[in-house]
């Protein structure tokens, strides 16, 4: 399984993690409650989106928008692959 960090855990506020995952490992699946941007910062992903019909492959430099609820499943294509995802803080009132 990818190695995942978490860099700013701050309650109600952005989260940010760092990801390094080896070709063929998966992110947890998982349905964001918050926007989510991910940055492909070395390596490929494929990416499943509930909201597309088929997966696409992402390389490095590429940066992509998940809405919140939105399940999504991602898996290296590359060894190494670097990812960061990150969780902007909820608009007020959220």
């Amino acid at each position: 399984m990818a190695e995942i960090s978490v860099l700013s855990p701050s309650a109600g506020g952005p989260q940010v993690e760092t990801v390094i995952a080896r070709n063929g490992e998966n992110l947890p699946a998982g349905r964001p409650v918050r926007n989510e941007i991910i940055v492909i910062v070395e390596g490929s992903i494929s990416l499943e989106r509930e909201d597309c019909a088929e997966a696409e492959l992402h390389v490095a430099t590429e940066t992509i928008e998940i809405p919140a609820g939105v399940k999504r499943r991602i898996v290296a294509h590359q060894s190494p692959t670097h990812l960061v995802l990150i969780h902007p803080q909820p608009a007020s009132g959220e």
